[in-house]
């Protein structure tokens, strides 16, 4: 459990499922779950669903980074089928993690593999303009209105390409499309969470693994809460 906005581990639970979670916040009573405004997580139902159950005045925001993850497999699912087609052609191995890599971070070299790459096949270089753009849009300071009516229309330039793996993002988009949203109403992330998950693995493999959870929890309260 982890304040979003300090970055620091309020507690840690012993698993993530739902009766787990449900029984830690009942036990701290309305008047502390009355207070959380944001709930931000992953796509799994337990999590998103914590917003409405548990936390009456929080708004529910699925993160931007696990959103995308599913994007990225949309354009990597294209990726291998264009490798699986052309498998004599040098230009299309081992470009996974250029093509999946933020455009501002490659290099001049990788620039202008990606370039050949999407002249040989400009489909998956649509692909990957999609990709740019729709993170454009996450990247804008605008209201959740605004940020509906760009990703409305991103969604009817991609459905134009009629491509299985984009296809079944923009269903996935259309299922979670209010709580994606959510996230332009304070811009919060699960970022930090993320850092923390690093950086407890790596209490773990110096202790070369806890055998007691307490133990472990307490080394994560003292390190990081």
């Amino acid at each position: 459990m982890v304040d979003l906005e300090t970055g620091v581990v309020l507690d840690f639970l012993e698993n993530r499922k739902k009766e787990t979670i449900e029984s830690y916040f009942k036990a701290k009573g309305e008047g502390i779950c009355n207070q959380i405004e944001v709930v931000s997580s992953d796509m799994w139902d337990a999590y998103a669903g914590l917003a409405g159950s548990l936390f009456p005045q929080a708004i529910s925001v699925i993160d931007r980074y696990h959103f995308f993850i599913h994007l990225n497999k949309a354009l990597d699912a294209s990726r291998k089928a264009v490798r699986k087609a052309f498998p004599n052609q040098d230009v299309f191995k081992c470009i996974r993690w250029t093509s999946l890599k933020n455009p501002e971070d490659l290099s001049t070299d990788e620039q202008e593999k990606l370039t050949q790459v999407f002249e040989l096949n400009p489909q998956l270089g649509a692909i990957y303009e999609l990709r740019k753009k729709l993170k454009h849009i996450f990247d804008l300071d605008i209201s959740k209105e605004e940020a509906q009516e760009k990703v409305e229309e991103w969604e009817k330039e991609a459905a134009k390409l009629e491509v299985k793996s984009v296809e079944s993002f923009i269903k996935t988009l259309h299922n979670w499309k209010d709580k994606v949203l959510n996230f332009f109403h304070q811009r919060l992330t699960n970022a930090t969470v993320e850092g923390l998950n690093n950086a407890i693995r790596g209490i773990i493999r110096r202790s070369f693994g806890f055998h007691n959870f307490q133990n472990l929890k307490t080394r994560i309260l003292i390190e990081l809460g």
